[in-house]
């Protein structure tokens, strides 16, 4: 039998807590002191606010083990479940590129259409998402990744819908499954 949807698929963050860090009594602290990333960023990631990224996929395997690769694909299948569920649900995901933003034009919106008028720092923002300064630097210079859990705090934060910040993931996540 052929599946039409996709696999349940948990954040990968939550894959390594459940699976790695507890069997073990590893602590978020320990854990972001041996990957060298922030408590904070672990913390983000632990709850699945912050996404797997290229960075943290390198890091992954010399205290978890398996492969970047391992670990870039738990992140791809839980952004198609995730990309699934909108679409079941109603939630618009842009079909085609011409739709959506570039990811380097959402930092650029973001930073020239929201955080501008109100006279919000990066350090400000930060702070609002509950996000590492340096992530928020990233999404603004148009180098961070954008994604369904942030465009879900950007809605709120800026009282904007998250239909018009999930326009700008990038192509590879923008999957509309019929």
């Amino acid at each position: 039998m052929i599946r039409n949807t996709p696999r349940v698929a948990g954040h990968p963050g939550f894959v390594v807590l459940k699976y790695f860090m507890w069997p073990v009594g590893c602590s978020i602290e320990y854990a972001a002191r041996l990957l060298d990333i922030s408590p904070l960023h672990m913390q983000g990631f632990i709850e699945g606010l912050i996404d797997m990224d290229d960075d943290l996929a390198a890091k992954l395997p010399a205290v978890f083990g398996r492969t970047p690769e391992f670990w870039m694909g738990l992140q791809h299948k839980h952004d198609a479940w995730m990309d699934y569920k909108a679409a079941k649900i109603g939630a618009p995901v842009a079909a085609t590129v011409a739709e959506a933003a570039p990811v380097a034009e959402a930092g650029k919106v973001l930073a020239e259409n929201f955080m501008a008028p109100m006279g919000m720092s990066v350090e400000d923002l930060a702070r609002r998402l509950h996000l590492p300064v340096r992530y928020v630097r990233k999404l603004v210079s148009g180098s961070g990744k954008m994604y369904a859990a942030l465009a879900h705090r950007l809605a709120e934060t800026f009282g904007t819908t998250r239909e018009y910040w999930l326009q700008m993931l990038p192509q590879k996540q923008q999957t509309v499954l019929a």
